[in-house]
């Protein structure tokens, strides 16, 4: 800094084996976090309870899917049909899976992923620790080493890193920030390029979201410095060319990475809409009461680092050894970091102009960051503290906790216990540091670490207790029971291509294809097409922006889509098991069955289409309704088969059995009232059905939170997200099906409910005349389909592939092909009439450009590095403090 003192036994310089202080500080975070969840019941590798959230639902299957492609499933790299009916991958691979720490997960057997996964998070939370305490020694050369490791701790164990621990892919930019920051001071004091560029660089390519918010970071921080370190404009311009050209070097060096992934998310994610937002954030307010002890995930900016740093900072504005321009400097930093946790437009921006879904404030460890920076420079003075330096932090720190009290009731989380282990911290740790500042004594030094150390562990065990979390042997048993009756169906059948899903899902993930390595219906990743959610809106099924989840389809979309498999169980829904059995296919029981083992049956599809087939190059797109989603179905397998047939017969409901209730219709729908409500409520509808014909009984979403229905005496488990009228589907008993609705509020309001009966022998022929000119597949790879298909006129070949403007190509007997958008959904190539070979080829877009700019980037770096080497004896005044 710009200040000089009399370190005495603190200066570094004189104790050369502080500089492995890093490694002090790894070991240290590791016994913490390790301990921690020991305390809480949550760490795995003693039995503990860890697997929950996205990690549950979501990542491990991303993990399965890494393992399969380094064991050589190389051609899904690019695309991948287990990622719903098909889609890119290289924006779950820049998201999910680039970390270099991912490659630890090789050595574990698949079905103990969710272990990996937990020694991943335990090692970068030590790694962030390790980072910290290099950029400290680095950057505060005067800092006592207590104090070092505290900060250190402070960092890697903040509420930030405990609390979204299990979105282990952001910890790599929580790791890489204190080294980035480290490698730009060396960019601007001495001209070092490479440390910058490459950690720049690696910070993209682990991680583009967190990298972003990175980059912006880096900014307010280069200016930082240039005002810290100014002498004239001449030095300053210097610097920000440096900054620039460092910045670009590195972004150049990651677009390999880059330009694949922007251009997955134009196709995808990008095409979202931002709602309109207020200016001022709710609950604002309430932030202070996050930096109490135990604060659990409660929609709050996680910011809490401890009583040590926060004490600091706070002091660090009214000490007197530091120059007013260095104080508003690092305070107009402090405020703009910060304003993102009051105005949504700021908020918004941090997170790359996309509303953040389930995980809110995800750039709060940048603001947690700086306040344990601008602590650190307060503590190489502390020992001269004196009231000024202390006493206003004191007050500061009571009317936290005041402020937390007097909010208990308005802030989850806030309990007496904890208010009272956060006082008890706050004055132990207070009371050590004035007595270091009274007796500097190495007894107290080491006394700081140690309540430091007590209150990180007090905080990572309460948070840990309070996370939603199951054990992962359900994961383990879970796994190698789906495994065993996918490889029987796997084995069993060598047909080129088909899809297989199922009504079950364990912790609701929808990624058990990336798991098992099947085609499939369903997907929870944050890049998918967007009109394969308006598809399945259409056909009644689960679907929005980021996942598809078929587990309510009918026995028309299993055989559009070409489900050849589909798995239903007689396991009933297990929480504690973190398992859900949603029971809705019965109407697939008269299917011939595949196999059967442990409570799971597998059943034959023998309609399902395949991959591609030739339709009418004349097909017209239906126009969707709705409320009517079997009509939707019926008008979709008339356009590919150019008919007018009709697959199914309406029946008619009796007039419903209504108890404690009264029904009334209206011109916008049918409402059912409680009588008393005090009282159950229960309407029962019969419908007669004397054919033994799969029958759908569709009812309104809105029904999923307002009653609990049961069918033919089955309860039904609907998704949690329907944003359509749902299909259930069932076969009649005694002649009749009977549908109850029992109220779960006072009134209940739906619009559609409609009872129709399948023909399957009519979706039979329509399903072998289309297989008729079936594209006849000799060569199946994630990214390269190749077959023959025989057409009687002019035709297109349609596919179930979801159509996308970049990335596949058609040959036609060798020669290019156009590629179609058919249904507003899916891949066609147009065909004349006779024999044709049909070739789809997947390259990932942007592929080439980013590796030539990549390579550019790497030419421009070495020349930069001859540049400097050549004229640095000419300039090197440019030296930080």
């Amino acid at each position: 800094m710009a200040f000089s003192v009399n370190v005495g036994d603190f200066d570094y310089q004189s104790r050369p084996a502080r500089r492995w202080d890093w490694l002090l500080a790894f070991g240290l975070a590791a016994v913490l976090f390790f301990a921690a969840g020991i305390v809480a019941q949550a760490n795995p590798l003693t039995g503990g309870s860890w697997l929950g959230g996205d990690l549950s639902q979501q990542y491990v299957s991303f993990f399965q899917y890494y393992r399969h492609v380094w064991a050589g499933a190389t051609d899904q790299i690019g695309y991948s049909f287990a990622n719903g009916l098909g889609g890119s991958m290289a924006g779950n691979w820049a998201y999910y899976l680039l970390s270099p720490f991912n490659l630890l997960t090789l050595l574990f057997p698949a079905s103990q992923i969710p272990l990996a996964l937990y020694v991943l998070v335990w090692l970068k939370i030590s790694c962030a620790a390790a980072a910290m305490s290099f950029m400290l020694r680095k950057v505060e050369p005067t800092l006592e080493r207590t104090i070092n490791l505290a900060l250190a701790i402070s960092y890697a164990m903040m509420g930030y890193a405990i609390v979204y621990q299990m979105n282990l892919m952001w910890l790599d930019g929580v790791i890489l920030l204190p080294l980035l920051v480290w490698a730009l001071r060396r960019l601007l004091d001495q001209r070092s390029y490479v440390p910058y560029t490459l950690l720049l660089a690696l910070a993209v390519i682990s991680n583009y979201y967190i990298a972003y918010m990175l980059a912006a970071f880096l900014v307010l921080y280069c200016l930082y410095m240039v005002i810290m370190s100014w002498a004239d404009w001449r030095k300053a311009g210097k610097q920000i060319v440096r900054f620039v050209w460092g910045s670009l070097l590195g972004g150049l060096l990651s677009m390999v990475v880059v330009v694949p992934t922007l251009l997955d998310l134009l196709a995808g994610k990008g095409t979202q809409a931002t709602p309109h937002l207020p200016l001022i954030m709710q609950g604002w307010t309430l932030v202070p009461t996050k930096l109490i002890l135990g604060s659990p995930s409660n929609g709050l900016p996680n910011v809490f680092i401890g009583t040590l740093a926060m004490f600091a900072f706070v002091g660090y504005f009214f000490s007197t050894r530091f120059a007013l321009r260095e104080k508003i400097a690092g305070g107009l930093v402090a405020l703009i970091l910060a304003s993102g946790f009051l105005f949504n437009a700021v908020n918004l921006f941090w997170h790359g102009m996309q509303l953040p879904q389930a995980y809110p404030f995800r750039f709060s460890f940048l603001v947690s960051f700086w306040l344990i920076y601008l602590a650190a420079t307060q503590l190489t003075q502390i020992d001269y503290w004196h009231f000024e330096s202390w006493f206003p932090s004191t007050l500061v720190g009571v009317a936290v906790l005041g402020y937390a009290f007097l909010m208990r009731h308005q802030v989850v989380g806030i309990t007496w216990s904890r208010l009272l282990l956060s006082v008890f911290f706050f004055l132990l740790i207070i009371a050590t540091v004035v007595l270091w500042e009274k007796r500097s004594e190495r007894l107290w030094r080491w006394l700081v670490l140690l309540a430091v150390v007590g209150e990180f562990g007090a905080n990572a065990a309460l948070v840990a207790r309070q996370m939603v979390r199951v054990p992962t042997a359900t994961y383990t048993e879970y796994y190698q029971r789906t495994h065993r009756w996918v490889q029987t169906v796997q084995k069993q059948d060598d047909t080129a291509f088909y899809r297989l899903d199922k009504n079950f899902v364990r912790a609701n993930d929808r990624g058990d294809a990336f798991g098992q390595d099947y085609a499939s219906a369903s997907v929870f990743t944050s890049n998918t097409q967007p009109a394969i959610a308006k598809f399945y809106t259409a056909m009644g099924l689960p679907a929005y922006g980021y996942w598809a989840a078929y587990t309510n389809g009918t026995r028309l979309t299993d055989t559009f889509l070409g489900i050849k498999y589909f798995a239903t169980t007689t396991q009933p829904t297990t929480p504690a098991a973190n398992f859900t059995n949603y029971g809705q296919r019965n109407d697939l029981a008269t299917q011939p069955v595949t196999t059967q083992q442990s409570k799971v049956t597998v059943r034959e599809n023998t309609d399902a289409l395949p991959l591609g087939f030739a339709v009418p190059s004349n097909m017209v797109t239906p126009t969707y309704q709705t409320l009517d989603i079997l009509g939707n179905q019926n008008n979709l397998f008339n356009a590919l088969t150019g008919a007018d047939d009709a697959y199914f017969t309406p029946l008619t409901a009796t007039a419903p059995k209504l108890t404690n209730a009264i029904l009334t219709k209206s011109l916008t729908g049918t409402t059912i009232t409680k009588k008393n409500p005090a009282k159950p409520a229960q309407a029962v509808f019969t419908i007669a059905a004397p054919r033994q014909l799969p029958t759908y009984i569709t009812i309104d979403q809105s029904l999923l939170n307002t009653a609990r229905v049961t069918l033919n005496g089955q309860a039904i488990t609907f998704f949690p997200a329907q944003y359509a009228p749902v299909p259930l589907g069932t076969l009649p008993r005694h002649g009749r099906v009977t549908l109850t609705l029992n109220l779960l509020s006072n009134k209940i309001q739906y619009q559609a409910m409609q009872i129709d009966q399948l023909h399957p022998n009519i979706l039979q022929e329509a399903a072998t005349k289309l297989k008729q000119q079936s594209w006849r597949l000799r060569k199946v790879k994630a990214n390269e389909l190749a077959g023959a298909i025989t057409t009687t006129r002019d035709q297109q070949l349609l596919t179930t592939i979801p159509y996308s403007q970049r990335g596949w190509t058609a040959t036609v007997d060798g020669k290019p092909a156009a590629i179609k958008q058919a249904l507003n959904t899916f891949i066609s190539v147009p065909l004349k009439a006779g024999q044709h070979q049909v070739v789809l080829r997947y390259r990932i877009p942007g592929i080439r450009l980013g590796i030539d700019l990549s390579i550019a980037g790497l030419v421009l770096l070495i020349g930069t590095l001859i540049i400097i080497r050549r004229k640095r004896p000419a300039d090197g005044d440019d030296e930080i403090q």
